[in-house]
């Protein structure tokens, strides 16, 4: 009965325009992922001193430093010599030493013998047309007719492209790195599902009731209603909430934001100016810079009543101002 009193009133918004639906959706996401990002940084720094993320983290530090490519504050050797007042002959004997520790390392070689394909490396190392190193005496010694500074840079090179790969092998720097990257995720995903909660569901159903509106939208009088002209109800709200949620975010993190371009193209395209999940679930956001919109029949009702009664009473007032006259 009520919608049939509402078509009957005709009650008809302007449809938004597009680049006011735009500049408010950019509004809406620098917010969302501001906060989500302060967020993030809490919770992280506080996820990282559990005691599991502690244990994970000892671990990953003791084989650092076991491995002699890290000095014991963690900062990786080919990048220390570089902070050091060594001389360039010291630097290479430095890394030399560390190098062969590394590779003289069970934790770290398994099965294989890498060290031998490190001395055939040495051997092939070239500075223009001079070798940095030459056997010598059964041994592979750095060539004293080299510059020392292309020596430093075949050393640097072999901990960063060869050294790395062994340690980065080792299962339980594997395990390590794969907790934080998990609890990295989490954190993220938690930080970013708040953050959204707090400007598209808490927002819009307290400070912006009426016509469920983000801060974006607000700044920009753009408002949201459902298919009786009326402001939409908590739970068809929710569940466009819910909607965007799994379809905006996390469908389109994996599927590389085709929904946005989908949803783009309905918005530009459409007859009725519709994005994706306004034609999904037949709502529509107008613009109410010169409108309102209403919470129910009766608000409408009320709202028509005190609009007819002001247009009376001006119309009195110019009529007793022309007889005065």
């Amino acid at each position: 009965m009520k919608e049939n009193q509402i078509k009957k009133e005709e009650i008809e918004y302007k449809s938004s325009r597009i680049s006011k639906r735009a500049l408010a959706l950019l509004v809406d996401v620098f917010l969302t992922i501001f906060t989500a990002l302060i967020l993030f940084a809490c919770f992280n720094g506080l996820a990282s001193n559990t005691p599991f993320a502690l244990e994970e983290k000892s671990k990953r530090d003791n084989l650092q430093i076991e491995s002699s490519l890290y000095t014991s504050d963690f900062v990786l050797i080919s990048d220390y010599v570089d902070s050091t007042s060594f001389s360039t002959r010291e630097k290479n004997e430095y890394l030399s030493k560390h190098i062969e520790d590394f590779y003289s390392n069970p934790a770290f070689i398994v099965g294989i013998d890498p060290y031998k394909q490190y001395e055939e490396r040495k051997l092939k190392a070239l500075d223009g047309t001079t070798f940095l190193f030459i056997e010598s005496e059964g041994k592979i010694k750095e060539n004293e007719l080299a510059d020392p500074s292309s020596i430093l840079s075949f050393y640097k090179n072999e901990i960063e492209n060869e050294c790395l790969k062994y340690l980065y092998s080792n299962e339980i720097y594997i395990n390590s790195n794969k907790f934080f990257f998990i609890l990295s995720f989490v954190v993220g995903a938690a930080s970013l599902t708040l953050s959204f909660l707090v400007y598209y569901l808490i927002l819009p159903l307290t400070a912006f009731k009426k016509g469920k509106r983000t801060i974006g939208m607000a700044i920009f009088k753009i408002g949201l209603v459902g298919k009786n002209g009326l402001s939409l109800k908590a739970l068809p709200y929710l569940g466009r909430v819910v909607f965007d949620y799994f379809v905006f975010i996390w469908l389109s993190f994996v599927s590389f934001l085709i929904p946005w371009g989908i949803s783009f193209t309905m918005l530009l395209f459409s007859k009725r100016c519709q994005s994706l999940d306004d034609y999904v679930l037949n709502q529509y956001k107008v613009d109410i810079s010169r409108d309102d919109i209403y919470l129910d029949y009766g608000d409408y009702k009320s709202h028509k009543e005190n609009r007819d009664k002001a247009s009376i009473e001006n119309k009195d007032f110019e009529i007793e101002t022309k007889k005065n006259r």
